[in-house]
């Protein structure tokens, strides 16, 4: 079965589905790796989401929408990280996807949208092997670092990922 897939950037009327899709993303990829608590807040944060969206188009940033036979099923937002501890400017601070358009090489073509070939730094969460081995697979390298998510999360620790 073909499927077509699309990259086009959000627009201030994608916002919502596109936190609702964030938030679904995020039961499905960890739950077993979070707290419970922390995955269903997600739809509580929704309001939020869509808020730093509109403030990072509103910077003249871009949101990459992946749509899957028209539907918005991902996305990926880059940005730069001036903090003095950042290994290089550009980070990747958000990529998500539902599982039913994963494998098909949407994931791989919003990081080229978004970062192209640039160095480029993430977080991940450490116990999320799926994601580093994804992120690998285009480039990146686990550099050392680690640091805790927040203290919501209960302990939970994420890992920097760089690609120079």
């Amino acid at each position: 079965m073909a499927f077509a897939t699309t990259i086009r950037p959000a627009t201030p009327d994608d916002l919502e589905a596109l936190a609702q899709v964030r938030a679904t993303a995020w039961r499905e990829a960890y739950t077993g790796l979070l707290p419970e608590a922390v995955i269903a807040a997600q739809w509580e944060r929704i309001p939020r989401a869509i808020e730093l969206w509109q403030r990072a188009l509103d910077a003249g940033e871009t949101v990459w929408l992946g749509l899957l036979d028209g539907e918005i099923v991902g996305y990926a937002h880059a940005s730069v990280d001036s903090s003095p501890q950042a290994p290089v400017p550009l980070e990747l601070v958000g990529l998500y996807l539902l599982r039913r358009a994963q494998g098909l090489g949407l994931g791989k073509a919003l990081v080229r949208t978004a970062v192209g070939d640039a160095a480029c730094h993430l977080w991940v969460v450490e116990s999320n092997e799926r994601a580093i081995g994804f992120y690998r697979s285009v480039g990146f390298e686990l550099d050392g670092a680690r640091q805790e998510v927040a203290p919501v999360f209960e302990g939970v620790l994420q890992a920097r990922m760089v690609r120079h």
